[in-house]
């Protein structure tokens, strides 16, 4: 499902339901600015499976300077995976997360962040085709 046009300035916290689940070859654009005053969690990304399950779970911590990823399954979570912060306090930033057939590739200000591998895939190199659904939300 893409959406005609962006959701521009959503209340925070923000929900959104996708109609159609997602899949390999869909992505989704967030556009916002980090709070002068971010010091702990600046803000978290949760794809939930149908099931309630966190497939995708992401979340900077500007404290760390770190962005923790994770999923959780069946009430546990899994393995963290910590890559290098790419926000700042105050700025703004572009972030596309693309659901490929075995991972989630997170990219931030047009540069590559990492791959999140899917629970229960063995880590390899993220594969997959990209762009052909895009959802945007605007902070």
């Amino acid at each position: 499902m893409a959406f005609s046009s962006p959701i521009l300035h959503p209340s925070v916290p923000f929900l959104q339901y996708f109609h159609t689940p997602l899949r390999g070859g869909m992505s989704i654009c967030i556009i916002g600015q980090v709070l002068h005053s971010a010091k702990g969690f600046a803000f978290t990304v949760n794809l939930l499976g149908e099931n309630g399950d966190i497939v995708f779970h992401f979340n900077p911590r500007m404290n760390e300077n770190e962005v923790v990823c994770n999923t959780k399954q069946n009430g546990g979570w899994g393995k963290e995976e910590r890559w290098p912060i790419p926000f700042e306090a105050g700025a703004t930033f572009m972030m596309i997360i693309d659901v490929m057939s075995d991972c989630y590739r997170v990219t931030v200000n047009k540069g590559l962040l990492g791959n999140k591998t899917k629970r229960g895939e063995k880590r390899r190199q993220c594969s997959g085709r990209r762009h052909r659904t895009e959802n945007k939300f605007i902070f």
